[in-house]
């Protein structure tokens, strides 16, 4: 499954925060995020993280199904992320520790698909104490909320139909 979408968000201290966000996810349930984000001022940072999504793969097992899609696919989507932040680009470069989460809400789906327009509601916390090495300047702590709006498309990846060449008697 890839997404790609753009969106905004503010940190604790109310001042806003433009993200985007490309995401890539094996099965829907594992992947990568790639989300760089900008304030006002120009500072930009990036957020290389992995996201895990369990409901899906535990529910799937079990067929633990309510029968509404729409439903479905929003308690499908919670999931967590676990990464490096990247910033500021602009001045005293440094890496931190990211994590996240959140939950995607589909607003309108193609017939029988799960491809279409999706509202993503996410949290991501940004961790560096000031005596990690590579640390931004005076250490960095943020939180970001943050609303997206993103497309979501289905791919053949052509792994789930592999397998092995099978011995054959001869």
């Amino acid at each position: 499954v890839l997404s790609l979408g753009a969106g905004a968000g503010t940190g604790l201290e109310l001042e806003p925060v433009y993200t985007a966000e490309l995401r890539a996810r094996y099965l829907d349930s594992a992947g990568l995020v790639v989300a760089p984000e900008w304030n006002p001022q120009g500072d930009a940072a990036l957020s290389l993280l992995a996201e895990i999504r369990p409901l899906f793969l535990a529910r799937f097992a079990t067929n633990r199904f309510t029968g509404l899609r729409w439903l479905d696919l929003t308690i499908d989507s919670i999931g967590f992320e676990l990464g490096t932040w990247l910033g500021p680009l602009k001045s005293g470069f440094g890496a931190a520790l990211a994590l996240g989460g959140g939950v995607d809400l589909p607003l309108g789906l193609a017939e029988g698909s799960a491809r279409g327009l999706w509202l993503r509601l996410g949290v991501r916390y940004v961790y560096a104490s000031h005596t990690w090495i590579d640390s931004p300047d005076r250490g960095r702590n943020q939180a970001l909320l943050y609303a997206l709006l993103f497309y979501r498309v289905g791919m053949d990846s052509g792994l789930a139909g592999w397998e092995p060449k099978r011995y054959v008697i001869p």
